[in-house]
């Protein structure tokens, strides 16, 4: 029996990665769709087009892409709440394709921004399931893992159409571009719903719990052979919770635990004559909290909404992942990533922007590829914090370098700054905060707000992302670029530091001792 279960998990742990690898495509396809601009200006502005661009064309084109996003982050809790994440997965792919069809098909100005704006709806609303998606269908001991694949996937979909554009001609890249939601669509259908996983995820982390309380003095497989259902801490306290307020009791009288050594629970009353609620672990509270039919429980309706703003623990969350927004943006990331010809093109650059660029991008990739071994090894909080100081220190001497050329000073020796020390940056910003973004996303909040709770991360994300981008150029003019990347080194430090210090560690733990943490 047992070794039947540990097959089964075995081949669940296959089909765990081969559904987190098939739906990071939409990572992928994100993060192509993102980076497409860059080389498709050159070409729609170029006589080469049947009807060529004004370049202030794309800053109506850029503008389609998000808000098309807003309205994919609102929409995707609807669909999640009515189809579930796979099949919004799914749903999400139509428009991409459609978006990718209307390119390939047409250079004119009103079909690029329907395209974009199409596209922006469908691969935000996509991004947001897809955070939960990997979440639902992982446990403690691989979903670092799949994240990092998530990770992995997002860079290498802003280096695909770079990649592209230098063998392809713009239709061939369009329609190469276009492959990607297809081949996830023909794939993804036939990958289980995130449910499938729930009892081998159950039962890897019972496991794991056994495993890290008691050690057998008849080795490791004594353990994984016991099929007794231990309760969770939440059940405990709900037990503990409906003895006492039936029976008047202080908490004190009323000792619950689980006997791991001879796998059973023990209710130890120091009362005599006390009514003790039945129960049944299988069916009464092992699947969900609307099982639960006590009196203790007041059957109060409230909205996703509420709970995400009034429960103290959601209300963490979003604070938490506000830092996580503000360090990706407001520690130069995105104002970088949008301007990278502009900031590596300066007086004696060792390189042109665009080659700069395309640099940049690779080593980032590499890097993301040799960290995946060791990332999974140290804990999220200390991963944001050491990378980052490394990016902290890195934007100081870019600041440095900056402050030197304002004032006239020989800077022969040093020309090489900017690249190395923004290309270091962004390596640990993509280290850092790109393997926890989406992974705390799904991590720090409840189940029951979680789908909202992404899409509201993802809009503050653009809103802050919009603010951040709106006046870099005057601001860059106004204070020059030296006091510009200092604030880059001051948030980098910042706000990592801020979740190191309040934020709960969530790496190697289940949601349900995440969620404990984060009550705290």
């Amino acid at each position: 029996m047992i070794q039947q279960k540990t097959e089964k998990y075995r081949r669940v742990v296959v089909l765990q990665y081969a559904a987190g690898i098939t739906s990071t495509l939409v990572a992928l396809g994100y993060n192509a769709a993102s980076s497409w601009m860059s080389p498709a200006l050159p070409y729609l502005t170029s006589k080469q087009a049947n009807s060529p661009l004004l370049t202030t064309d794309f800053d109506s084109i850029a503008t389609a892409s998000v808000i098309g996003s807003f309205f994919g982050f609102l929409v995707n809790p609807l669909l999640v709440k009515y189809f579930g994440t796979k099949w919004t997965l799914l749903i999400f792919a139509i428009p991409q394709i459609i978006s990718g069809i209307m390119l390939v098909l047409n250079e004119e100005f009103t079909t690029i921004w329907i395209s974009r704006l199409i596209s922006g709806f469908s691969y935000c609303g996509a991004l947001s399931s897809l955070a939960e998606y990997l979440t639902a269908i992982s446990n403690s001991s691989n979903r670092s893992k799949l994240f990092v694949l998530m990770n992995l996937s997002s860079n290498l979909g802003n280096l695909l159409p770079l990649t592209l554009n230098l063998f392809l001609t713009y239709f061939q890249m369009n329609l190469s571009l276009m492959m990607i939601p297809i081949v996830f669509l023909a794939i993804f259908m036939f990958m289980p719903k995130s449910s499938y996983f729930d009892e081998m995820n159950k039962w890897k982390e019972k496991e794991i719990k056994i495993n890290s309380i008691i050690t057998s003095p008849y080795g490791f497989d004594t353990h994984r052979t016991t099929e007794n259902d231990f309760l969770t801490n939440d059940d405990i306290s709900i037990i503990k919770n409906k003895i006492t307020t039936d029976n008047k009791l202080s908490p004190k009288n009323v000792v619950i635990s689980n006997d791991y050594q001879n796998f059973t629970t023990k209710i130890n009353i120091s009362e005599s004559h006390l009514t003790i609620p039945t129960f049944d672990k299988d069916n009464d509270w092992k699947n969900s909290d609307e099982t639960y039919d006590w009196d203790i429980f007041q059957k109060v309706k409230e909205s996703s909404f509420l709970k995400l703003f009034m429960q103290p623990n959601n209300r963490k969350a979003l604070i938490i992942m506000m830092f996580v927004c503000c360090t990706d943006i407001l520690a130069g990331h995105i104002p970088i990533v949008s301007y990278t010809e502009q900031l590596l093109t300066h007086p004696g650059s060792i390189m042109d922007g665009d080659q700069a660029s395309f640099l940049m991008t690779i080593i980032k990739v590499i890097s993301v590829l040799l960290s995946t071994q060791y990332i999974t090894k140290i804990g999220n909080k200390k991963l944001l914090l050491i990378s980052g100081i490394i990016g902290s220190c890195s934007m100081i001497l870019v600041g440095f370098f900056f402050f030197l050329q304002t004032n006239k000073y020989d800077i022969a020796e040093i020309r090489w700054f900017p690249l190395v020390f923004i290309t270091i940056s962004e390596i640990a910003n993509v280290i850092g905060v790109g393997n926890t973004f989406f992974a705390l996303q799904g991590e720090l909040f409840s189940n029951d707000v979680k789908t909202l709770a992404i899409s509201v991360t993802n809009i503050m994300y653009m809103i802050i992302e919009l603010i951040a981008l709106m006046k870099f150029q005057v601001l860059l003019e106004y204070f020059g670029l030296h006091v510009i990347f200092w604030f880059f080194a001051f948030v980098f430090l910042l706000f990592p530091l801020a979740i190191f210090i309040f934020g709960p560690e969530t790496q190697g733990k289940t949601l349900e001792e995440i969620q404990m943490e984060m009550k705290k």
